[in-house]
């Protein structure tokens, strides 16, 4: 039988040094769509884009999702870390330009075509 040592050197090597442990999700219900999002999990062993997103007070924040991950994921993390004004909500996310609503909180960061764009909230 091997040993642990031994199975833990070798799942190293495997993910690459990299420990892949389930992310623990909090679920957040956004205010201008029926069903909850979780906040995502970053997977390094999956593409992910960088975004810039513009909050209400002009302030500029980082995020990094899959590209898997939905509109919605996105929204659900910017809710989780910064707090929106109530005279803000509800709000979109929109792309800086050319300027698009992204309204379809369903949509991918793939689908929506937003990777390594700069995002606003209005």
């Amino acid at each position: 039988m091997p040993s642990k040592l031994f199975l833990l050197a070798l799942c190293s090597i495997f993910t690459r040094g990299f420990v892949l442990t389930p992310p623990k999700y909090t679920p957040v219900l956004l205010k201008n769509s029926p069903k909850t999002y979780e906040v995502p999990g970053l997977y390094e062993d999956k593409p992910f884009p960088t975004f810039i997103v513009k909050l209400f007070n002009g302030e500029k924040i980082w995020f990094r999702v899959n590209i898997t991950d939905k509109i919605g994921h996105l929204k659900a993390l910017i809710e989780k870390h910064y707090s929106i004004p109530n005279d803000k909500k509800p709000y979109n996310i929109q792309t800086d330009f050319p300027r698009k609503p992204l309204d379809n909180l369903e949509m991918t960061i793939l689908d929506a075509d937003i990777s390594a764009k700069q995002l606003s909230l209005k």
